[in-house]
């Protein structure tokens, strides 16, 4: 039985220091968008897609570094052929799936700032397709799973 401490009214909370170094995570988003900007000119977007669902630097609090690895993440959906879409789905376990229908709603909420000129506005029925596709395999679960996930991306 564990208990309470009390704080007195001259007492202040003092919230834990956040244990992600920016600097490292910083790095690891340079990398990992380096590797897939590599993987994607190889024509290996199964490689770049399973290299976006690991180990999400969930971490980072800038912005502008979310934006980058977002907008990398994107490009490897976006270059996923129509017809490799049913084979990778298959492949992703629970945890996988539920990242890639994070990293959709991701990119539907980018798509607000596209306008109809803008490449990657052509792309956004292949997001709906994706998304049925990996509705229809992981279940209305995931969807439930990634919208009351607090960790976004």
């Amino acid at each position: 039985n564990k208990t309470l401490k009390k704080m007195s009214d001259d007492e202040q909370y003092e919230a834990p220091e956040a244990t992600s170094n920016d600097d490292a995570v910083k790095t690891l988003i340079d990398e990992r968008t380096q590797e897939i900007s590599t993987l994607l000119s190889q024509s290996r977007s199964q490689d770049a897609l399973d290299l976006v669902l690991k180990e999400l630097p969930m971490a980072v609090k800038d912005a502008d570094l979310k934006k980058k690895y977002a907008d990398a993440c994107y490009r490897v959906v976006a270059n996923i052929k129509e017809t490799e879409v049913d084979g990778l789905v298959d492949r992703l376990d629970v945890d996988q799936q539920d990242v890639l229908m994070k990293f959709i709603y991701k990119f539907m909420a980018m798509s607000e700032e596209w306008d109809e000129k803008d490449d990657r506005f052509k792309d956004s029925p292949k997001l709906l397709k994706m998304h049925a596709k990996l509705t229809a395999k992981a279940g209305v679960g995931c969807i439930v799973r990634v919208l009351t996930d607090r960790k976004a991306l």
